[in-house]
């Protein structure tokens, strides 16, 4: 696989896209629950793990 290629780094981004949208549609489910600290722990494992 050549790395340097831009569509590489194209659906790599995707996927980080994707992890963050994930972290936070699972966080406002935790959050319409009542549930904060499961929230806190989907949002800063997903959203700011797998973004960052």
């Amino acid at each position: 696989m050549n790395f340097f290629n831009p569509s590489f780094s194209l659906w790599l981004m995707r996927l980080t896209y994707l992890l963050a949208g994930a972290g936070l549609f699972i966080a406002m489910e935790q959050l319409g629950n009542g549930e904060i600290e499961p929230a806190a722990a989907w949002t800063s494992g997903l959203v700011i793990g797998g973004e960052g």
